[in-house]
């Protein structure tokens, strides 16, 4: 931790996802991960701003560690829950300039299953540590905020994208608010759709990914389905099985991490997954 002498310090590494040309699923992977490490995250980190750690790659020394209470053995995405905790014990995180390499699930049902963990995980910090924050050590008002709200937002994200079965339930209503609605409605949907494929136009021009307009309208569609399949098991495992972990598997993949010099008495914990 040369480059960085304070001593309450994470250090967050960030994911260069190895596989993006293996399909509609790896590209949106990939886009989505450039967004999450290379944007949003950085400006928290530039900011001074508590952000949740990925379970790539963060280093933390080990007392800090202790001194937190360690891994929360109940919750699926333990790595999100520590932050929560780390900052609470004056900790500061920080995005390094490296990159772990990761590969995204090969298939629907894994991708699904992953992304269930997540945010069975992510409610179960929300229900623990969300209210009991509020203005504490740690997370002032702003802090508080932009540390929560994207962690909410993924859990509601289902609810976010239910047009339809709220255009239905509407049908009944005098056609004057119906039109209303209709229009309101199917406009945020259109909305979404197109600002969404501009972003991932821009993404993918950045990830080198050589993909059309038209076919990266399809991926945002299939993608958001994908999303809301994982949102909606996410509520039903949480009642039945709670602390059951959906293993991914990820090919062999090469890890770029800078070299830094630690004491030998007190080593950085480094967590992956």
């Amino acid at each position: 931790m040369a480059a960085h002498p304070k001593k309450n310090l994470c250090l967050q590494s960030k994911i260069k996802i190895s596989n993006q040309e293996d399909g509609w699923i790896a590209r949106n992977f990939a886009a989505e991960y450039y967004e999450w490490y290379e944007l949003h995250l950085k400006e928290l980190s530039d900011g001074g701003y508590p952000f949740g750690l990925g379970g790539n790659s963060f280093f933390v020394e080990t007392h800090i560690l202790r001194k937190a209470g360690g891994w929360d053995p109940y919750n699926v995405t333990e790595d999100a829950e520590l932050s929560v905790r780390l900052r609470q014990n004056g900790v500061e995180f920080k995005i390094l300039d490296s990159y772990t390499a990761e590969t995204c699930p090969d298939s629907c049902s894994a991708w699904i299953n992953q992304r269930t963990r997540w945010n069975k995980g992510l409610m179960v910090t929300q229900f623990v540590h969300l209210f009991r924050t509020f203005r504490s050590r740690g997370f002032p008002g702003s802090s508080w905020v932009n540390f929560w709200m994207p962690m909410v937002c993924n859990s509601l994200l289902p609810f976010f994208n239910l047009f339809i079965p709220i255009y239905i339930l509407f049908s009944g209503v005098p056609w004057v608010l119906f039109l209303a609605m209709s229009i309101l409605l199917w406009g945020i949907l259109i909305i979404n759709l197109i600002s969404s494929t501009y972003l991932n136009k821009i993404v993918y021009k950045r990830l080198k990914i050589k993909v059309g307009a038209g076919q990266i309208f399809l991926d945002v569609i299939r993608y958001l389905v994908l999303h809301l399949a994982a949102g909606f098991k996410a509520y039903g495992e949480y009642f039945y099985a709670p602390l059951y972990w959906h293993k991914t598997h990820h090919e062999e993949t090469e890890v770029e991490t800078p070299v830094i010099p630690i004491h030998k008495k007190d080593p950085v914990y480094n967590y992956k997954t």
